[in-house]
């Protein structure tokens, strides 16, 4: 009669040859587990299972070689329940040793491992199969010091359990990831706030530098509002010429353009400056050569006559 633990020994081998004997590319059968625990011992749970279908259970201390005689803490083959959940308790001085929580039917393929990219930082370990746990840490190798502000997942449909810490896991799933770690400029120390005292007679030079500071502002903002720049065109015995194109252009390039109203003016809103404005004139045989007059904004009350 064989010693039991021959026979579990046997019996652990069997299983590992029908996992490795499996094919090489990743199923859909397969599914990752969650862990929960009571009265010492930890569980393996397992939920959207095919109902009363076999399953191999994994427990492992790696994703990357989950099937290593060293690494495994449970291995069994147990059927789903009618409803397609599945739970199998397994010893471990842990829940971190349980790095690697998977069930598949006994056709579907081994896990494939799959590649995380990380911007920014590393991953531990840098490639892993579905339902392992993987370390991810932000690392700066920039010239200057910045500090982490979090993790963006672009691809791959994880769940970080902490995304703004700078060493944070989270559990592998069935594609691809790629991640970046976000830095950003560290902050300089913070002046002390004074209140603000009444300019002195020693403190006049920096009350008038900053009363000159802010007339500067208060000009470079005038500088920059819109002014207008307005007038009518007519033909030379004074009759308003309605629907006329005139276009306003600066150093060659075309500010803006209008049509004059039924009663031969126009309008335009733009900066303070000197401007080109062209009115196109037509004849009853055809359209004359345009003419220009060089104006500077803002201006009202401009006249255009045509041929003049």
């Amino acid at each position: 009669m064989k010693h039991p633990s021959l026979r579990f020994c046997a019996g652990l081998l069997a299983l590992a040859l029908l996992f490795t004997a499996l094919p090489a590319q990743a199923s859909a059968a397969r599914s990752g587990g969650t862990l929960t625990t009571q009265d010492g011992l930890y569980y393996a749970c397992f939920n959207g299972l095919t109902a009363d279908e076999e399953y191999f259970v994994v427990v492992s201390r790696s994703g990357t070689e989950p099937l290593a005689a060293d690494h495994l803490l449970y291995a069994a083959q147990q059927a789903a329940s009618d409803t397609g959940t599945l739970e199998v308790p397994f010893r471990a001085a842990s829940a971190s040793e349980a790095a690697y929580v998977a069930a598949f039917r006994r056709d579907a393929p081994a896990p494939e491992d799959h590649t995380i990219t990380v911007t920014g930082g590393t991953a531990s370990p840098a490639k892993a199969a579905p339902g392992a746990t993987v370390t991810l840490t932000a690392e700066d190798k920039s010239a200057e010091k910045k500090t982490f502000s979090g993790w963006t997942v672009t691809s791959g449909g994880i769940t970080l359990a902490d995304p703004s810490a700078a060493t944070t896991t989270f559990v592998m799933g069935s594609e691809d990831v790629t991640i970046t770690a976000n830095f950003k400029a560290a902050s300089s120390p913070a002046s002390s706030s004074q209140p603000a005292q009444p300019a002195s007679a020693d403190d006049s030079g920096s009350a008038l530098l900053l009363l000159g500071a802010a007339a500067a502002v208060a000009v470079g903002i005038v500088l920059v509002l819109p002014v207008e720049l307005s007038g009518q065109l007519s033909s030379q015995d004074g009759t308003p010429l309605p629907g006329v194109l005139v276009t306003l252009s600066q150093n060659g390039a075309i500010i803006a353009q209008t049509t004059s109203n039924a009663e031969g003016r126009f309008a335009f809103k733009v900066r303070r400056g000197t401007y080109d404005l062209t009115a196109a004139f037509s004849a009853p045989d055809g359209i004359l050569p345009p003419q220009t007059v060089t104006v500077k904004a803002p201006l009202e009350g401009l006249v255009v006559r045509q041929g003049v």
